[in-house]
């Protein structure tokens, strides 16, 4: 059941060496290229993320004195002076 005029030529339907590698050499840059993309959008949406938080906590209003019935917990002992071993054992007392 073949066409009259109808010629089938092997050259033209299978493709060369040099085109298969040029396909595959397309095929390996499209693909870096995609995880290169992919790459700097999250590192660009990492960056943003992190200057979100950081503008959050820094109008963050840490310093100001607590209202209501908070109490002060650190009180400067006045009578040991800057004794600095006594200083040191309590710093290895406490573990701080």
């Amino acid at each position: 059941m073949v066409k009259e005029g109808f010629t089938f030529n092997i050259h033209k339907t299978m493709p060369s060496k040099g085109m298969i590698i040029m396909k595959n050499i397309f095929k390996t840059f499209f693909k870096t290229f995609r995880i290169l993309i992919l790459f700097i959008g999250c590192t660009i949406l990492f960056y943003y993320g992190i200057m979100w938080i950081n503008q959050e906590y820094q109008n963050y209003k840490r310093y100001d004195e607590p209202e209501g019935k908070a109490v002060k917990a650190f009180q400067p002992i006045e009578n040991e002076g800057n004794d600095w071993f006594s200083r040191l054992l309590l710093f290895y007392q406490n573990g701080e």
